[in-house]
């Protein structure tokens, strides 16, 4: 997959002919095999309106690893009775361009469940246009930017974060 939406040369810019979707995940740790416990997804439109907000808690058909809890705070009682994962993409649309802060690792987790057709990641992204930072972590760049105020790992949360994030690098790009 490539960024096929986003021209990184000057000035980004979206295109109105295509779907995009913002998406997160919170995940059962960094263990082998690696399962969303959580996942939050946005459709948005090329000018970062939000059109659909989609997700919530997922079982993960495993346990989750006690340090993955310790991170967002999600446990196995809490996911026991949720639906699968793909109960929520269903919703999603056939063909999307996706994007999120490290983008490549909700997509190893999502990839036996969605389509997409390019990515964009506001980690690299933040990390071309916005200086001065102590780093380019989401909840770092939440708190230093001053970016809104949601809760941080949680996969909505994220979401939201990432699209503001997208937003500002959007206007440092010019």
């Amino acid at each position: 997959m490539g960024v096929v939406a986003l021209k990184m040369t000057s000035r980004l810019t979206f295109s109105s002919n295509m779907n995009y979707v913002v998406l997160d995940t919170e995940t059962t740790g960094l263990d082998s095999p690696i399962r969303a416990v959580e996942v939050g997804f946005l459709v948005i439109d090329e000018n970062l309106n939000v059109l659909k907000e989609i997700g919530g808690l997922a079982n993960p058909g495993r346990p989750i690893n006690p340090g993955a809890t310790g991170v967002h705070g999600i446990t196995d009682s809490m996911v026991q009775d949720a639906p699968e994962v793909s109960h929520y993409v269903k919703e999603l649309p056939s063909s999307f361009v996706a994007i999120g802060h490290n983008v490549a690792f909700d997509l190893r987790v999502l990839a036996s469940d969605i389509m997409w057709t390019g990515e964009v990641c506001t980690l690299a992204l933040s990390r071309r246009w916005v200086k001065g930072t102590s780093n380019h972590k989401l909840p770092t760049l939440k708190k230093e930017l001053t970016l809104s105020d949601t809760v941080s790992h949680s996969a909505s949360g994220d979401c939201h974060t990432a699209l503001e994030l997208l937003a500002l690098c959007l206007k440092l790009s010019g």
